[in-house]
């Protein structure tokens, strides 16, 4: 805490997005991270609320796309087990079809 308090006292524009990386791994130091930002010029204050706004929108992002990945995963991994069913099913009933068509035109013996 008391290091991301020294890269806050010293932070930049440059350098808010990384500290505030790791703000989010350590939640201890959102106070500490919050009251320099507080302290600080206001277009310094405007330019590290964006970045970390934008840190938590690429984290967000991230989140978004791991989890899409996983839905992914498991509909692909349901239509592997279910897809064979189904065309097998779609076969049967075409064969059937087939053959009650066919025998049905066949005209009836005397």
């Amino acid at each position: 805490m008391v290091a991301v308090a020294a890269a806050v006292a010293r932070v930049g524009v440059a350098n808010a997005a990384a500290v505030a990386a790791r703000v989010i791994v350590d939640p201890a130091a959102v106070v500490v991270f919050l009251a320099a930002i507080v302290a600080a010029a206001p277009e310094v204050l405007i330019a590290q609320v964006v970045l970390v706004g934008r840190v938590l929108l690429v984290v967000l992002l991230a989140a978004l796309v791991v989890l899409v990945a996983k839905v992914v995963r498991v509909v692909a991994a349901m239509v592997r087990v279910i897809g064979p069913v189904v065309v097998k099913q779609q076969h049967n009933f075409y064969r059937r079809l087939r053959w009650t068509s066919i025998h049905r035109m066949r005209p009836l013996m005397p």
